[in-house]
């Protein structure tokens, strides 16, 4: 074992493990997965790590060391994770921001501003595959896995241990001018499917419960930079047919450029301005079928969006995630409209924190553009947009937020959406943590010819988490004239209440089950008079999750839903106007990702309005080697109308493969019968190092003729180059 010059001790003050950072008098050391650089003699060690799951409490078996250092531009951290039985390892994931569910990996946390709130989240497998996040502290929901920084990570495979290197250079990060950062670390032992961790070493917390961290000292003093980034791309794309093309056999080929401009004006405030914002290598979405009455959200995957979403995160649900019920700002309302691309021209972002305030203020200037959609010419017309989200770090339990957001994506009138919102978290509470929030907001805009028209909306939530009891409850309500411009809300004029309990109790002696599964979770939404318009009840009567990692579960749901007007899940079918109850039932169950071979199978039967539903699901994934993946998921849903029948389908094959950690080729394969649709995407991306990347991207779409062929509709072949260079 190395030397250790300055051991983990714990903090009398705050009770929480504290390590002493030295800062290297030798050449930092080479990330490549090898412990033997003079760099890691001067490290401090931490040696004690605790299992949290399966066991709880009981030192780490097997052992593990963290060796830490710093010199004047990176943190670096490295993991000797022994292991006796290396046959057994789980090392299948390579790719950068891949699952990495099962393998063997290793997790840091960095809360740089030692707020307990935001956080920055890194893992490393020990198949060499890398993962960046950002951290809102909201939840099991608060992993922003599509975001990414600049940062290296190596891992490599002893004949019995394995071993993570990581560097993390300062200018990738925002802190203050302070000596103390909180920090935690994580050991994922895949051939036990047990977790070993430093700080907050309880089962009812994660990793990612950013207040349970540790402590690191030793970062005073790291030398000021310029934090000047100059990030240019050129890009060469040839589309068929262009958007605005009258004749269909019109070639574009076009050639642009843009980039990035970002300056670091403290160590903790970022500005950046934006010059012909391109998305091109970003990731096709995951199709759906909706057959619920309320559109469908993806999550955003741009990157430009995902820098600093967690500042813009407001109340508890959150605009980048997908899925909001009442949200002021959803980033996927600007520079798309309903699945084509707005010219983003001109942008602007101001990102960081000063003292104990947060800020997070967004600008852009979006061009008109003009589409065909189902027959008809959309327009959407020039906009001039403004997002601002600051927020007051009262203590680290209590924090008072502003949300403000003005102008139109879709439209040239004078609309705004402004409101506050208050954070608590209290995580000491009895064996678990309380969290509450609530938030207020306000839309005005143009109105009629009589004068502006505004309207309001609320939420309020609390909840409490232990070992083995979740419970939340959570009321959201809003006028019929709430319009958030920049933002969205489901059912506008209605309030939802809802709740949920869930008991995961465990077997009290040695077992082949893990855990079990009970749950219980009513939502009810009513008109502003209190009169109900509908509502679930969903039962998780039975759910089981063996060592092993296989599970099952049991569920049924109770509904009831009022319409007043009838509305088409797909074209041809109606659900009439009235009040519908029906209920359903599901089983699923779920192989192990410890297998090169897993899966997954699911069945639901039962009502669905005023007729029936049966819905099947299966999902298989092949992963022979850490290079090579291979995933096909398939679903069907038959539907029953006493006017109508129809059958959905729904097909998504992808296939990776990756040639080292740094680069990797993947395609996506996705077809339905409702659009009756054929998509792919294909991309190769090449890692120089990060910031510095090469894509080659291809997408097609064909759909289906009146004769049953396939004829293409889209077709698109990017190549792009981004080349960051900091100053």
């Amino acid at each position: 074992m190395l030397a250790a010059p300055a051991p983990a001790q714990e903090s009398p003050i705050l009770a929480r493990p504290r390590v002493a950072m030295p800062t290297l008098t030798t050449p930092p050391p080479v990330i490549d997965g090898d412990l033997s650089d003079a760099a890691w003699s001067q490290a401090a060690v931490i040696d004690a790590l605790t299992e949290v799951d399966p066991s709880e409490g009981i030192p780490a078996d097997p052992p593990t060391n963290i060796y830490l250092a710093r010199d004047a531009q990176a943190l670096y951290i490295a993991f000797e994770c022994f292991e006796p039985n290396p046959e057994a390892m789980v090392v299948q994931d390579m790719k950068r921001d891949g699952g990495m569910s099962e393998d063997e990996s290793i997790k840091v946390v960095l809360d740089t501003f030692s707020t307990g709130k935001t956080g920055l989240f890194f893992v490393v497998s020990a198949a060499g595959g890398r993962m960046d996040a950002l951290l809102t502290g909201k939840g099991p929901r608060s992993v922003n896995a599509s975001w990414d920084t600049a940062w290296n990570g190596r891992s490599r495979i002893l004949a019995d241990r394995w071993i993570a290197e990581l560097a993390i250079p300062f200018a990738s990060l925002s802190f203050p001018p302070d000596d103390i950062w909180r920090i935690n670390f994580e050991r994922y032992h895949g051939a036990r499917r047990a977790y070993y961790r430093w700080a907050g070493a309880e089962r009812q917390y994660r990793i990612t419960t950013i207040s349970k961290a540790g402590e690191v000292s030793g970062l005073a003093g790291i030398p000021p930079t310029a934090g000047i980034e100059v990030v240019p791309y050129i890009k060469g794309q040839h589309i068929w047919p262009p958007a605005d093309a009258a004749d269909i056999q019109v070639d574009d080929w076009r050639a642009e450029f843009g980039g990035d401009l970002n300056w670091k004006i403290t160590p903790n405030l970022r500005a950046s301005l934006s010059a012909n914002t391109d998305f091109a290598e970003t990731e096709v979405d995951a199709r759906e079928i909706n057959l619920t009455r309320f559109p469908t959200f993806f999550p955003e995957k741009r990157d430009f969006f995902l820098q600093d979403a967690n500042l813009f995160e407001f109340g508890w649900e959150s605009g980048f995630r997908g899925r909001p019920r009442a949200v002021p700002f959803v980033s996927r309302r600007i520079g798309l409209s309903a699945g084509h691309e707005i010219p983003i021209e001109l942008a602007g972002l101001l990102a960081g924190r000063v003292g104990s305030f947060d800020l997070g203020v967004f600008t852009a200037h979006t061009a008109a553009l003009a589409y065909e959609d189902d027959g008809a010419m959309i327009s959407v017309p020039a906009s001039d947009l403004i997002v601002a989200r600051p927020s007051w770090r009262i203590s680290e339990a209590l924090t008072i937020g502003a949300a403000l957001t003005h102008g139109s994506p879709d439209s040239t009138e004078d609309t705004s959406t402004y409101g506050l919102d208050i954070n608590y978290l209290y995580p000491d509470f009895a064996a678990g943590d309380i969290k509450l929030s609530a938030w207020g907001l306000i839309s005005e805009d143009e109105g009629d010819a009589e004068g502006r028209t505004s309207g309001g909306a609320w939420g309020a939530r609390g909840l409490i988490n232990t070992t083995d009891w979740f419970f939340a409850l959570a009321s959201i309500s809003s006028d019929d004239s709430f319009r958030p411009a920049l933002g969205y809300v489901q059912r506008p004029g209605e309030r939802n209440h809802s709740a949920r309990l869930m008991w995961t109790p465990r077997p009290q002696d040695s077992s082949s089950i893990r855990r079990f599964r009970l749950g219980l979770a009513p939502s009810m939404w009513t008109d502003a008079a209190g009169q109900e318009i509908s509502r679930n009840i969903s039962m998780d009567l039975f759910g089981i999750e063996w060592q092993n990692g296989d599970s099952c579960g049991i569920e049924i749901d109770l509904e009831r839903d009022r319409l007043t007007d009838p509305f088409s899940p797909v074209d041809g079918s109606e659900v009439p106007a009235g009040t519908h109850s029906w209920q359903t039932a599901s089983v699923d169950y779920s192989w192990s990702r410890t297998r090169p071979i897993s899966g997954s199978v699911s069945y639901e039967q039962g009502g669905y309005y005023n007729g029936d539903i049966k819905g099947f699901s299966a999902s298989g994934a092949w992963i022979p080697n850490p290079n090579t993946d291979l995933s096909l998921t398939v679903s069907e849903n038959r539907v029953s109308l006493p006017a109508s029948a129809f059958t959905t389908r729904l097909g998504t094959l992808s296939a990776g493969y990756s040639f080292s950690p740094d680069t990797r080729l993947e395609s996506f394969v996705q077809m339905d019968n409702v659009t009756d649709t054929l998509g792919f995407q294909g991309r190769l991306r090449w890692t120089i190092e990060d910031g510095r990347e090469l894509f080659f991207v291809a997408n097609s779409n064909w759909a289906e003729t009146e004769s049953g062929a396939l004829a293409p509709t889209h077709q698109d072949y990017t190549i792009k180059l981004e080349y960051t260079l900091r100053f």
